[in-house]
Formats: C-alpha cells, structure tokens, sequence
C-alpha cells in the first residue's frame, strides 16, 4: 500500500478505494476507520504533499446508479429530503464508462478539496452522515 500511496501523492497515479457488500456490514469502517485501509493511505498522501490541495470525489453505486454524494453534499442546503427518489436519483446518476482497454471513468464527477489528512476524515465523516440521511430517505437501511 505505501508504494501505491507515494505514487498517488507524486502525481503519477490517481487512487479509488472501492468496497463491496451487503448494506450496513461495515465496509466504512474497514476502509475509512481510525485504522481503515484509505484513512492509512490518505495518511501516507498528505504527509508526502504536506500542505497541497488533494482533490477527493464520493461515490457509491446502489441499483446501477452511480451516486456522486459531493454534488449532492456541495448542494445540501437546498435539499428537499421528501423529494428524494429512485426515479431522481437515476436522473442525477452520473455516467460510467467500461473501456476494457481503459480504465473505468465516471463523467462529470464532483470533487472537494482537501488540505490535511484531518480534512479528510472530516470530509469522509460528513459524507457518510449524508449518505445515511440520503438512504433513509429512499428507505434503504
């Protein structure tokens, strides 16, 4: 992981951390904990970058759609939580494209910024809150 890590924080790599399960198993935890996979790796980043600016994007995909949680997050104040549905969510889903040559990418994916590692946490806590919030309100828990 420190190698993957160095080359993120040295510009020669971008970086997705990427868990799969059943809902409310504890993947956040295991990637984004105290002791978490991505909170070691983004420990490693800022402490390589110091003080620059890391670009971090909040993704999920639930029923084939992908959702880009900083759009929803950067917006949050004018979210009416009973006009939350299936049908907005695949309107606001952002596109994936496969290349099998190529990697994955997500068009038109929002992204915060992020100056310490501490910015992060809070980023990644504040993401996880909304995402929690946004599933109650679809009724998915």
């Amino acid at each position: 992981m420190n190698e993957s890590a160095l080359a993120v924080a040295e510009g020669r790599r971008n970086a997705i951390v990427f868990a799969y399960g059943a809902g409310k198993t504890g993947k956040s935890s295991l990637l984004f904990g105290p002791t978490g996979y991505a909170a070691m790796a983004v420990d490693i980043i800022f402490k390589e970058v110091r003080d620059q600016q890391v670009q971090v994007s909040f993704v999920d995909c639930i029923l084939e759609n992908v959702r880009d949680f900083a759009k929803y997050y950067k917006d949050k104040e004018h979210i009416n939580w009973e006009d939350i549905t299936l049908e907005k969510i695949e309107k606001d889903s952002c596109e994936m494209k496969d290349n099998s040559d190529d990697p994955i990418q997500v068009r038109n994916l929002t992204r915060l910024d992020a100056y310490s590692y501490t910015g992060f946490m809070d980023l990644m806590r504040n993401q996880n809150e909304f995402r929690d919030k946004f599933d109650s309100a679809l009724g998915i828990n």
